[in-house]
């Protein structure tokens, strides 16, 4: 307060409401209401993040799917021997091993299945928040804001991680089975 009664702090202007605005706006980006972080906020970094981090998971899933289709040559052609040997010699067949391949597989593939699914479904529900997001901008008939353009930049990345990032998901369950078939067998084979 100044000697005459009045406030010594300056009456806020245009040009320091706006500044509060974006310095408020950039906050929001952070903080959510209750108080938290928000688990991942966009920013450039986060994008080429999450473009490099979708690029490694297909690369391991890659890895991953050669890794599995030579462990699944390795069980076909010992399960194809079991099999030449029960039409052979039906009394002597490894009837234990045949009747695993049915069974397996379809636990492998279910699991894979259903792991796919998940993530499709993530995946189509943040898609439908940015259209929403989207289509409620385009209903007023404005620009989005900088935090919803960040909101729905960081989203959609989050989308093409999620998406990459579903297919080791989805192979883990049957590499999983395909591999410990083929060491199994191995084993089987030396003993």
């Amino acid at each position: 307060m100044t000697e005459d009664g009045q406030s010594s702090v300056p009456e806020p202007t245009v040009r320091n409401r706006t500044v509060e605005a974006g310095i408020i706006a950039a906050w929001n980006l952070i903080w959510r209401a209750d108080g938290k972080i928000m688990p991942k906020t966009w920013t450039a970094l986060s994008l080429w993040s999450d473009m490099w981090t979708s690029g490694m998971n297909l690369t391991a899933a890659g890895l991953k799917f050669g890794e599995m289709m030579g462990a699944s040559a390795h069980v076909f052609g010992s399960r194809c021997g079991s099999i030449a040997e029960v039409a052979r010699n039906p009394l002597e067949g490894d009837y234990a091993e045949l009747g695993r391949m049915v069974p397996e597989k379809v636990d492998a593939f279910s699991r894979a299945g259903r792991s796919a699914l998940a993530d499709l479904y993530a995946i189509h529900t943040g898609a439908i928040a940015n259209w929403m997001q989207l289509g409620t901008i385009m209903a007023a008939g404005r620009l989005p804001t900088s935090a919803e353009a960040a909101r729905m930049t960081g989203r959609s990345s989050r989308l093409g991680s999620r998406a990459a990032a579903s297919a080791g998901k989805a192979l883990a369950p049957v590499h999983r089975r395909a591999t410990a078939n083929a060491k199994r067998l191995r084993r089987k084979k030396r003993a």
